[in-house]
């Protein structure tokens, strides 16, 4: 019985067995056929380090360009900036912050010195500083 069990067993594995499973011999190319696809794979091989070590240069080339160009906005971003507040009525002399949330101004309008707070509870005008308090 279980001689019988084994071979049905054994027969069903065999029947199911996948047909592309059973190797059957290649023919054998021609020597010059030979050469040309082994040729080909090396042409292949190096095609593909070639643009790959390309791609990586590329890319090492696009990030150097980033950071240069991130580079210059700051520095005319910056220059606009002093520009700008030179011809002014209203200048932020100095900003300190106290916390994150809370940051002392020193506002100068028609060439008077004005302290101001911002929190989160609002904005708050604390003094006004003489002319005479200089650094």
């Amino acid at each position: 019985m279980v001689k019988k069990i084994f071979h049905t067993f054994f027969l069903f594995l065999l029947t199911c067995q996948p047909i592309y499973s059973i190797t059957a011999e290649e023919p054998a190319l021609p020597p010059s056929l030979e050469k040309e696809l082994q040729l080909a794979n090396e042409q292949v091989t190096t095609t593909f380090m070639d643009k790959f070590i390309y791609m990586l240069f590329l890319l090492g080339l696009m990030i150097a360009l980033l950071y240069i160009g991130v580079w210059i906005l700051k520095r005319i971003n910056s220059t606009k900036k002093i520009a700008f507040h030179e011809t002014d009525t209203v200048k932020i002399v100095e900003k300190h912050s106290l916390s994150l949330k809370t940051t002392l101004y020193l506002v100068e309008v028609f060439e008077k010195q004005i302290l101001i707070a911002e929190s989160v509870n609002g904005i708050s005008v604390l003094t006004e500083i003489s002319a005479n308090v200089k650094k």
